[in-house]
């Protein structure tokens, strides 16, 4: 198991900017992150229900700590928030001990809640502020959207919404239409969409579309033609998988760098696995044994053929 408490990462230097410089940010900014006074619980608002968080002390940030200098980038984003937005309440950032990975708390008082060790994999695996700054946008934007949550409940419709809105201002922030959809294409994310299932979220396709299309209008252009779809060849095959045992978990992602090849066992007892797909490579799985799951990516999914035996065994496209 990590010892989050142990190490000061990257991360821990950008949300710790994001809760302690925010203190300085002037006060034109419609939507302002500051250090709050948290006490020991917070109370979320969300459709009938309240419930509480409880704020993880351990991972505020410490004063005699010195952090880099990101005013600059965070200010250019508060204010580039507020300029889409009539947003007058102060929303402040805070990590919880839940297991919640990121979502909005309103309330008396508003909160963007998260929990540390998700955005910390996250960020380890992107090493991109562009990463967190989707995440944090998408949040804001339920607020912006008046998603407060008080009677829709988060659904679909909203988080794409929501996504919308990201791209929007990660456009407005100079980012590439790549890096407004670093958060998105991560492993993390996916991965956590899949083993979730919430039915709340769309699936990451939609998704990445949506922050295209609002990306899109950030930059005032149009989305483009379709790219037509490489052939594949399963006459050379770049990456065999064979599956077999018990309640096993192999998921095929799209490679971004080191893709996976040649041919990879899985077997045993409730083992997980992750395999790395190049764009235009095709994959050959052998998928039996007895409930296992193989979970393959829509992007990448006529890349792959199975073939099935066992008992109770599943091929799901996510």
């Amino acid at each position: 198991m990590n010892d989050y408490s142990h190490r000061l990462t990257p991360f821990v230097i950008f949300v710790a900017t994001l809760l302690i410089l925010s203190a300085a940010i002037p006060t034109r900014a419609q939507i302002q992150f500051q250090k709050a006074q948290i006490g020991e619980t917070i109370t979320c608002h969300i459709s009938d229900e309240s419930y509480v968080l409880h704020p993880d002390k351990q991972h505020m940030p410490r004063p005699q700590i010195q952090f880099m200098p990101a005013f600059n980038i965070i200010q250019s984003f508060l204010d580039l928030v507020s300029q889409h937005t009539k947003l007058r309440i102060q929303v402040d950032i805070v990590p919880v001990t839940e297991k919640i990975n990121v979502q909005i708390c309103p309330g008396d008082h508003n909160y963007i809640a998260f929990y540390y060790p998700w955005l910390d994999q996250l960020y380890s695996e992107t090493k991109s502020n562009w990463a967190l700054y989707g995440i944090f946008a998408h949040e804001i934007g339920h607020y912006a959207l008046n998603h407060d949550r008080t009677s829709l409940g988060s659904q679909p419709r909203i988080e794409l919404e929501a996504d919308e809105f990201a791209g929007l201002i990660l456009a407005e922030m100079g980012a590439s239409l790549e890096e407004a959809q670093t958060a998105y294409r991560s492993n993390t994310m996916w991965i956590n969409e899949v083993v979730t299932q919430n039915p709340s979220h769309p699936p990451i396709a939609q998704r990445l579309a949506a922050v295209e299309k609002g990306w899109r209008k950030g930059n005032g252009t149009s989305s483009p033609p379709p790219a037509p779809r490489p052939q594949i060849s399963f006459a050379e095959i770049s990456l065999q998988i064979i599956i077999s045992g018990i309640r096993n978990t192999v998921y095929i992602v799209p490679a971004s760098t080191s893709p996976s090849s040649g041919q990879m066992t899985v077997s045993g007892i409730d083992q997980n696995a992750t395999f790395y797909l190049e764009i235009g490579k095709a994959c050959d799985v052998n998928l039996s044994g007895v409930n296992n799951r193989l979970i393959i990516s829509a992007e990448i999914k006529e890349q792959v053929r199975v073939e099935r035996s066992g008992v109770n065994n599943q091929t799901i496209i996510k």
